[in-house]
């Protein structure tokens, strides 16, 4: 910050706020007196947002890569991971040792429904026979053992790798999977030889796809102008962000927020108190544009994803019951309102980014 020394000093630091795929810019201006004025104005660039939790609708999938792997008697097990090419976790061994291959890092949502299961490997074996090229993969949700069933007698080309995947997008390898087990940096594969000889088998590379489904939402476009106000200072936006269930069941939505720029010294108040970098955040759920005193303490929102509730089951994110985020038939709409209040002090004029998230599940 430039020292005032009696002359007109000021400064542009620029606030962009995301709600999903919606963007929002802060104007600051730091007058003589040291109070900062704030211009918001946000418009919806990408308006439309889907989220990937639980249920029957929105089919999803997502592919990853290994971040680890290890394995006794395997010879640079961790080649099958380095995502370099023609580098081989190899076995050239006679007892049937595991490779195990994790640290997927999938974050798939709490309330997904897991289908499938596919793994998809490079590699190739140097076995005369066909039978001396084989190998047996499984799935681990520990990182050490086997879950469900392995698949076995599964064959590699001789010499020259080809890349064959196992599972399907219904495949559940013979057990139940929840969000927890996938999300799990244990969660893996299980490669060992099909057989006892000592033909040399090698894996270049693998992932794993997970297929789930789950309900979706959709945030209308929408233009946002909270006119001028100082730090310390609320505002309600004088238009909603629209909320629908897109999917075909009934859904509740979630809310959560967060800083999104990196290095910034900005928070988001778990309660309802602003303070020094800290900013307070509440919404609710209303059909025209409610009051700055309509929103209460059960309306924070925060960096926990926290549940829509009815009126009498504790008002959370509604205003008076009229219109809630609680069993949203399939195709409603639900009106949301933001009150957002400036921090008390900043100690930035770094443009901020804030990410307000809305979750869906049944």
């Amino acid at each position: 910050m430039n020292a005032y020394t009696g002359s007109h000093t000021s400064f542009i630091p620029k606030i962009a706020w995301i709600i999903l795929s919606t963007v929002l810019s802060i104007k600051n201006e730091l007058k003589c007196n040291f109070r900062v004025i704030s211009k918001w104005f946000l418009t919806a660039i990408f308006a439309l947002m889907t989220v990937f939790p639980g249920g029957h609708v929105y089919a999803a999938a997502d592919a990853k890569n290994p971040g680890a792997a290890s394995g006794t008697n395997w010879t640079t097990p961790a080649n099958i991971a380095d995502g370099v090419n023609a580098t081989y976790a190899s076995y050239n061994n006679t007892t049937q040792d595991y490779l195990k291959v994790t640290n997927f890092k999938f974050s798939i949502s709490s309330a997904a429904t897991i289908n499938g299961i596919t793994v998809t490997r490079k590699g190739h074996g140097d076995g005369v026979t066909a039978a001396k090229r084989q190998y047996a993969i499984g799935l681990t949700k520990d990182g050490a053992a086997l879950a469900g069933t392995a698949k076995t007698g599964v064959d590699l080309p001789q010499d020259t790798d080809d890349v064959v995947s196992t599972g399907t997008t219904t495949d559940l390898w013979g057990t139940t999977w929840s969000t927890a087990d996938i999300n799990s940096s244990n969660f893996g594969i299980i490669f060992y030889d099909n057989d006892t000889t000592s033909d040399a088998i090698y894996f270049d590379s693998v992932t794993i796809t997970v297929s789930y489904t789950g309900p979706s939402v959709n945030i209308l476009e929408v233009t946002y102008d909270f006119t001028s106000f100082a730090l310390n200072a609320s505002s309600v936006a004088v238009s909603s962000l629209t909320v629908t269930n897109t999917g075909d069941v009934t859904e509740t939505f979630y809310i959560r927020a967060a800083t999104n720029t990196a290095g910034s010294p900005w928070t988001v108040s778990a309660d309802s108190a602003n303070g020094f970098n800290k900013l307070a955040l509440r919404g609710g759920f209303h059909p025209s544009q409610p009051g700055d005193s309509q929103f209460g303490a059960e309306d924070v929102i925060n960096e926990t994803s926290q549940v829509s509730q009815t009126e009498a089951g504790g008002g959370r994110y509604t205003i008076n019951g009229d219109e809630t985020g609680v069993d949203v038939p399939a195709g409603a709409k639900r009106a949301l309102w933001l009150r957002f209040t400036m921090p008390l002090e900043t100690s930035t004029t770094d443009q901020q980014q804030v990410k307000v998230t809305v979750a869906a599940q049944q």
